[in-house]
């Protein structure tokens, strides 16, 4: 029995990384989760990074991923002006569930809280400083481990057909000083309040130490600027 609930477990995650982000496409819950570590690995933006002209943008904070997960994709639209599209994940609220015959969204609880923000080229400009001042255009080096239980800001940029990619765990970083995440923060129109960085332990999360109880708990490593699937 033991050896069957690990090889769920393990199945799992296999799935977890089977699928490739899509960004054209307006993803189920189900799909989103499929494609999550395409998604953090920024697959779509690599690819095509040195294809195009067009700088782009993802930053992804991960507030305890069972509690909080917000994400913010930039890229131009027309003109001067450039679109942040805002995703906002949290604990499934059921008293959202619609029943009602003539809607049938029985996935609305686990749909992420969209909000999109248009800012000007000045805007995008003080972002990129705000990375620049950040050091997030210089070589990486580092492993970084990013257990999904904490609290990281992972950014990745396509800058002049070059990709980045860099991540600020807490309490290594201290967020209040980080210029992005202070820039999100006031273009965020969602009313959705941040979580805020707190120590975690799956102990208190999950209210065991049985690791097999431990669902949707992975982790990811970032070598050296490049995004790896770690362990289940």
């Amino acid at each position: 029995m033991l050896r069957f609930i690990n090889y769920l477990m393990i199945l799992n995650f296999l799935l977890l990384a089977a699928c490739s982000y899509n960004n054209k496409e307006d993803q189920s819950p189900l799909a989103r989760k499929l494609s999550w570590f395409s998604y953090l690995a920024s697959d779509d933006i690599r690819a095509n990074c040195g294809k195009t002209v067009v700088n782009q943008f993802r930053f992804v904070y991960n507030a305890m991923y069972l509690e909080q997960v917000r994400t913010y994709d930039l890229e131009p639209i027309r003109g001067n002006l450039s679109r942040i599209k805002m995703k906002i994940t949290q604990k499934a609220e059921l008293s959202l569930l619609e029943i009602d015959a003539k809607t049938m969204d029985f996935l609305k609880p686990w749909r992420p809280i969209k909000s999109n923000t248009d800012i000007r080229k000045i805007d995008v400009e003080l972002l990129t400083k705000s990375l620049e001042s950040g050091n997030f255009f210089s070589p990486n080096e580092s492993v970084t481990r990013l257990p999904s239980k904490d609290f990281y800001w992972l950014v990745t940029a396509c800058v002049s057909g070059v990709f980045f990619q860099r991540a600020y765990l807490w309490p290594e970083y201290n967020f209040d000083d980080i210029g992005f995440i202070s820039l999100l923060k006031s273009w965020d129109f969602s009313n959705i309040a941040y979580n805020p960085p707190r120590k975690t332990d799956l102990f208190n999360i999950y209210g065991t130490k049985d690791k097999e109880k431990y669902s949707n708990n992975f982790n990811v490593i970032l070598d050296k600027g490049t995004l790896l699937i770690g362990s289940p």
